[in-house]
């Protein structure tokens, strides 16, 4: 899966843990960051097969109100190897 922004490969899927590959591939773009927003815009980006395109838009990743009331129903954790970690919503 894809956006115009990153390259997301899924390297393993376990009951309800997720590990993915993230790639800029626009200059724009910025590093992936461990943040339930980001977990939650990476996945949505997933298309059309995406579970979350019918519970969650795009606009609802971006909205820091709607994360803090209900992004934790969608997203538990989220860790970002060699990243820098920002304040979990």
């Amino acid at each position: 899966m894809g956006s115009d922004l990153y390259n997301v490969e899924v390297r393993s899927v376990e009951d309800k843990r997720v590990v993915l590959r993230v790639e800029e591939v626009h200059p724009d773009a910025g590093p992936a960051m461990a943040d339930v927003g980001f977990a939650l815009m990476v996945l949505w980006e997933g298309g059309d097969k995406s579970a979350l395109a019918g519970e969650v838009s795009i606009e609802d990743t971006m909205d820091s109100g709607w994360l803090t009331r209900w992004g934790r129903g969608f997203i538990a954790e989220v860790a970002v190897a060699g990243a820098p970690t920002t304040p979990m919503r």
